[in-house]
């Protein structure tokens, strides 16, 4: 599939465990169902703390490059990518924070946007010029 999102990424266990990272194709991993049960889940789950717990048994990707530890020393090579993410809570001056996602796919160098896992925001990809820039690319 030719995608400027088919590329290897790291995967963790949970967004706390740091080692032992397995390497997922980003393409598959965002439109796959395999956990489309538990997220449902959670975005049902009116209770923070419990919402949090959840996401907590979710596997983690690092959409910015393979890893052999989560630690920006330990990056293997680079995605390409920067991501963003807009949770909805921190913006209260959105009057139409549910149009949001449509309004960021219209922006071309937005590589992929979609609703977090919460469902209470977007997250999504930025392709960067210059991967060994990342930081600066904040």
């Amino acid at each position: 599939m030719s995608s400027i999102l088919n590329v290897e990424v790291s995967c963790f266990k949970n967004y706390k465990t740091s080692d032992n990272p397995k390497p997922v194709n980003l393409l598959q991993w965002l439109h796959s169902a395999k956990y489309a049960n538990a997220v449902k889940q959670i975005r049902e789950t009116s209770d923070k703390n419990k919402r949090d717990q959840l996401k907590a048994n979710l596997p983690a990707i690092t959409p910015s490059g393979q890893f052999s530890y989560r630690s920006k020393k330990d990056l293997i090579k680079h995605s390409g990518f920067i991501q963003f993410d807009i949770d909805g809570k921190d913006h209260t001056n959105i009057a139409n924070f549910g149009a949001l996602k449509t309004e960021i796919s219209k922006i071309v160098n937005v590589a992929y946007v979609g609703l977090s896992v919460s469902g209470r925001g977007y997250w999504g990809l930025i392709p960067i010029k210059y991967p060994e820039k990342h930081k600066q690319a904040f």
